[in-house]
């Protein structure tokens, strides 16, 4: 890393796969310049506090004694005696305020800014891309963190990047010409959209960044001790066949990710919560171990928690809930009962607002019961499981489908989109790799092993999967 950022003239992308410890080796490497602090850290809100914790642990020299100072207000002024600032992304770009932490107390530039989860700097038109940027560039040393630097398209690169300063960056319009395949759509009253379907030159791009600024390390390259990650796709048939059909019915021209699409997700979740919640009781119900459930509609949260609730409570045990809705501070709290109560069985977790920043390594079994457009978002939300810290002998990661439907239609995107993200950041092809299980129909009145015709085949549908080991 330090031969990385010497290279670059102070400037470095650690893109280490997630769970191998970017927090830590960033706080390393700005002690090493401890006549440039404080240090400038920007982070997503939910995980303001876990840089405190790290920094008041690792660097206890320099940032105990409250000398690590965390900015939630915008009327907050910056601490002049503080070793180190840490503050949103959304604060400091808030125009209201934020024009006041784009430098030091003094007026002076930031002279070393860590950037985590760099990836949320990603859209040239938005505000919060254009004050990041403008601070680092400001800098003399800049740090940017992801696990997932390009999670959906190339283009997503260009503004960390242009932040670190590369030399012969093209402009945006161009490098999205190069790096990027584009497709016209139409959308409805003869308008028409253009959007990126693909990457181009992946392997040329991938040359860039390791040449340049990137830094990169896969888990299976340097965790050898790490577990195993088996993921499963299980086909579930929602009881309310009428609804799932009208929503079959209504997908053909559909733009991917409009308005339109989205109404269409919120009545497939309300369509497969009953059958996602029976799954849920059967996987409960087979085992003692703790899991995690990942879904993105407050009605599939909130109907997931009311169901487990009320089974968990028969036998006295309990489960967490992290949301947007959150606090900051109480995240922290939740994730240490997940993970050091043995009676906190189960983990209800928002898929945006829980993808970063969280350890729950307790857990060798993540469901998710809706997928999510972005394949860095899920890789990243999977990776709360596993990571450095795991005691278990393999993490099983399952995706609820229902087929035909935009399930289907979302986990196929998935694939390409990792398929070309992997090739830019890894240089090797890579998909989600998941096993397809039997036809799910949830059992009513069956036994354990049921066996249902599948077309011609007979097909026999085994227990949910659950990780034993730890």
């Amino acid at each position: 890393v330090l031969f990385a950022f010497q290279r670059a003239k102070g400037r470095v992308l650690i893109g280490d796969e997630m769970g191998l410890g970017k927090t830590l080796q960033a706080l390393v490497l700005v002690s090493l310049y401890r006549e440039d602090w404080p240090v400038l850290i920007v982070c997503p809100s939910s995980l303001r506090f876990v840089w405190k914790d790290q920094a008041e642990t690792w660097l206890p020299e320099y940032c105990s004694n409250d000398r690590v100072q965390v900015i939630t207000k915008g009327k907050t002024d910056l601490d002049r005696s503080a070793a180190m600032w840490v503050i949103s992304y959304n604060l400091l770009a808030d125009s209201r305020t934020g024009a006041k932490f784009l430098t030091r107390p003094g007026g002076e530039p930031h002279r070393i800014v860590v950037c985590d989860e760099s990836h949320n700097i990603k859209e040239w038109k938005a505000q919060r891309t254009k004050a990041v940027v403008q601070v680092l560039q400001a800098a003399t040393r800049s740090v940017l963190l992801s696990g997932t630097p390009t999670r959906n398209a190339p283009d997503e690169l260009h503004p960390q990047l242009a932040g670190l300063q590369v030399p012969g960056l093209p402009q945006p319009h161009a490098f999205r010409k190069r790096y990027c395949l584009e497709k016209t759509s139409r959308i409805g009253g003869g308008n028409t959209i253009r959007r990126v379907v693909g990457a181009r030159n992946a392997t040329e791009l991938n040359m860039v960044l390791t040449s340049s600024v990137m830094i990169r390390r896969l888990k299976k390259d340097v965790l050898h001790e790490l577990p195993e990650k088996r993921r499963q796709r299980v086909p579930i048939v929602p009881s309310n066949a009428k609804v799932v059909s009208e929503i079959r019915s209504s997908m053909s021209n559909i733009v991917e990710e409009g308005a339109a699409i989205s109404t269409l997700f919120k009545k497939l979740a309300a369509a497969k919560l009953p059958d996602v919640k029976e799954y849920l009781l059967e996987v409960f119900d087979r085992g003692d171990e703790k899991f995690i459930v990942f879904a993105h509609h407050k009605e599939m949260l909130d109907g997931i928690e009311e169901s487990m609730q009320k089974r968990l409570a028969q036998d006295g045990l309990t489960h967490i809930r992290i949301d947007g809705a959150t606090a900051a501070d109480k995240r922290n709290e939740r994730v240490k009962q997940f993970q050091e109560n043995p009676r906190c069985r189960v983990a209800v977790l928002s898929i945006t607002a829980c993808c970063e920043g969280l350890t729950m390594t307790a857990a060798g079994l993540v469901i998710f019961a809706e997928l999510y457009w972005v394949p860095g978002t899920v890789e990243q939300a999977e990776a709360r499981a596993h990571r450095i810290g795991t005691k278990h002998t393999k993490v099983v990661v399952e995706f609820l489908v229902v087929s035909g439907s935009p399930d289907e239609m979302i986990f196929n995107k998935l694939e390409r989109k990792k398929r070309d993200t992997s090739v830019v950041l890894d240089n090797v092809e890579e998909t989600f790799n998941a096993e397809t299980c039997a036809q799910k129909t949830l059992k009513r009145n069956a036994s354990d092993m049921s066996t249902v015709s599948d077309g011609a085949v007979e097909v026999k549908i085994a227990s949910p999967a659950v990780s034993r080991g730890r």
